[in-house]
């Protein structure tokens, strides 16, 4: 034998498939069959089953799939699906020209003339970016580390050394060899 909730359950099923046109008829059915679950429990229908009663009851505005539907009606109700596609850009279109809100904390740090006052983040590098500036910085070590060689023996082209001691000068114009 079923519980109490399991049959309501299965009456709010029954009575979804119905199908009921007129919203006025829908309206009756719930109400007289939540009435006859508290005339029988002495408390109200769980969340859930009053959820899918409502639903039921707004049929025609939850399944109106209108693009002006909020500047249509004088009191439009979103579903999910729609709520999500505004808000987010969820399950939208392959469209170029992306509609979607703007968070209101986007535009927290933003001034009156259109200078965004937020502190500056800097951006992480990725892998690749930071490997390439590893490669990078070794091959330019290496030859920084040539160069000077060259200029502490002397054999760098266009470098001269003076004799302090008899002030000779001395230029080295030879081409740089490793």
């Amino acid at each position: 034998m079923k519980s109490y909730k399991e049959a309501f359950v299965d009456e709010v099923t029954d009575l979804i498939a119905e199908n009921i046109a007129d919203r006025t008829e829908r309206m009756a059915a719930v109400k007289a069959l939540t009435d006859a679950y508290v005339n029988l429990t002495g408390s109200a229908p769980d969340d859930r089953q009053s959820l899918r009663l409502a639903d039921y009851i707004m049929r025609e505005e939850l399944t109106d799939k209108h693009p002006d539907k909020m500047s249509n009606s004088e009191y439009p109700i979103m579903s999910d699906y729609q709520l999500a596609r505004r808000q987010f850009g969820a399950h939208k279109a392959k469209n170029p020209i992306a509609r979607i809100e703007v968070p209101l904390s986007s535009l927290m740090n933003l001034g009156t003339d259109g200078v965004d006052y937020s502190y500056p983040k800097r951006r992480q590098r990725t892998i690749d970016e930071m490997i390439y500036m590893d490669e990078v910085t070794v091959s330019r070590n290496k030859e920084r580390r040539r160069k000077y060689k060259q200029f502490v023996n002397g054999k760098s082209k266009g470098v001269f050394t003076v004799n302090i001691a008899t002030g000779e000068k001395a230029i080295h114009d030879q081409s740089c060899d490793d």
